[in-house]
C-alpha cells in the first residue's frame, strides 16, 4: 500500500536536485528553470548558493519578493535556528513514518507466519486422524 507513495532517484534526474558538488554543467529552459538530466524542471534545488549562475537566477526571479513570502538568510542566527528546528522535525517525522512502515511489514509477516503454523499444525493433526 505505501511502496506506491514512496519514489527514490538520485541527486542530478529527479524532481530534487543537490548541486553543490556537482561539476557538471547545467542546462536551463528559457525561463531559467534548472532542468534535471532527464530535462525535467527541478522542482527543488539544493545548495544552489554554491552556483554563482544560480543565485543570478535566484536574485532575479525573487527581485520582487511577495510580502507574504520570505527568503531565509542564514546568516541570521535566529533565522538559521529555525531552519535547522524545521529540518529536526522533519527528520522525525519522516523517521516516525518509517517506523509505522517497518512496524505494519513486521506485523503483516508475522501474521503471515502464524497463518502458516496454524495451517501446518491442522495438517499434522489431520494426519494423525
Amino acid at each position: 500500500m505505501f511502496n506506491e507513495c514512496i519514489i527514490t532517484s538520485d541527486t542530478s534526474s529527479g524532481p530534487v536536485m543537490t548541486v553543490g558538488l556537482l561539476n557538471k554543467p547545467f542546462s536551463y529552459d528559457s525561463e531559467d528553470n534548472l532542468l534535471n538530466l532527464k530535462g525535467d524542471i527541478a522542482a527543488v534545488v539544493h545548495q544552489y548558493d554554491r552556483k554563482p549562475k544560480m543565485v543570478e537566477i535566484v536574485k532575479k526571479k525573487f527581485d520582487n519578493i511577495p510580502e507574504n513570502f520570505k527568503l531565509i538568510d542564514l546568516n541570521n542566527e535566529d533565522e538559521y535556528a529555525y531552519i535547522q528546528y524545521i529540518i529536526n522535525l522533519i527528520s522525525i517525522i519522516t523517521t516516525a513514518f518509517k517506523i509505522i512502515l517497518l512496524s505494519r511489514r513486521i506485523y503483516f509477516k508475522q501474521k503471515e507466519l502464524i497463518k502458516k503454523s496454524l495451517e501446518r499444525k491442522k495438517k499434522e493433526k489431520d494426519i494423525k486422524k
